[in-house]
């Protein structure tokens, strides 16, 4: 992924568990920590939706 901030299409809805900032956005925005999002990527990908239903699930 690149660093652009600003991101556009497909890669808005990816989560980024490697950059830093992506990953604490991220976290914020499902209310979780990054230990669990970081869980919920390598459980079910990095698809957003599947992200937020993994964490709606714990």
């Amino acid at each position: 992924m690149s660093d652009d901030k600003t991101q556009l299409g497909e890669e808005r809805n990816l989560v980024n568990i490697h950059e830093s900032y992506s990953a604490r956005n991220w976290a914020r925005t499902f209310g979780c920590s990054l230990a669990a999002l970081k869980e919920a990527v390598n459980a079910v990908g990095p698809s957003a939706d599947s992200v937020r239903r993994y964490l709606a699930q714990r």
